[in-house]
């Protein structure tokens, strides 16, 4: 098929197949194969493209000059889990169980399986220590794990579903630190009774900000910080 709009051609499947979404609904979708990549598009979006049918010869000589212009090498960028994987199997996030040989420049190759950057965060958030982590990294383990981060001088922030909604939930707090708390952008309510401290869970910026200035203990009578595992 060709793209009235673009000018460039695809094999697109002739039927849709089965499969499901993000929010685990049914949808149907077209396998799509360009000259250096495939994928899936849904039969939504295909029925509001702009893609006709073409000649299989006018499509051979548009699919030729598209490869004719293709770079010789492609650069991306790859996260390889390498090492005793095997026992963290099924710890490992994500649908990929391809394994990946990987040779570098210098070095011995590398066997691994591959996973995206926020896969990697999640397994950071299980595995790492978290007396090295980053105000950042932080974050990034509460935003995609169940664990909590300990900063230390008896605080624990935990991301929390509280009323229906993802809170990111800090315990430890004393009464005579809640001022200086509220005032980088804590919030509190009264649940069952109880009254509980939040940090606003979006935008992350925000939380951000607000977790280094606890860590630092900037600003207020709190002492300095530091995460622990």
């Amino acid at each position: 098929m060709r793209n009235t709009a673009s000018g460039g051609v695809e094999l697109i499947s002739p039927q849709p197949r089965q499969a499901y979404g993000a929010e685990g609904d049914l949808v149907l979708e077209r396998h799509m194969v360009w000259p250096a990549k495939k994928g899936f598009l849904t039969e939504e979006a295909f029925e509001h493209s702009n893609w006709e049918p073409v000649r299989v010869s006018r499509f051979k000589s548009l699919w030729d000059a598209e490869v004719v212009d293709l770079p010789d090498t492609e650069t991306r960028q790859l996260h390889l889990l390498t090492g005793s994987i095997l026992p963290i199997w099924t710890e490992i996030p994500g649908d990929n169980t391809r394994i990946y040989r990987v040779q570098p420049e210098s070095g011995p190759a590398l066997l691994g399986r591959a996973i995206d950057e926020n896969q990697a965060a999640v397994l950071r958030g299980k595995f790492m220590k978290l007396d090295t982590a980053t105000p950042a990294e932080m974050l990034r383990i509460l935003m995609d794990t169940d664990r909590a981060v300990d900063l230390g001088s008896g605080l624990s922030l935990k991301r929390r579903r509280v009323a229906g909604h993802q809170r990111l939930e800090l315990t430890g707090a004393s009464k005579d630190s809640l001022p200086w708390l509220k005032s980088l952008g804590c919030f509190t309510e009264i649940h069952q009774y109880q009254l509980r401290l939040f940090l606003p869970a979006e935008p992350e910026a925000d939380a951000l900000q607000i977790l280094k200035a606890i860590c630092s203990g900037s600003g207020g009578s709190e002492p300095a910080a530091m995460a622990a595992e």
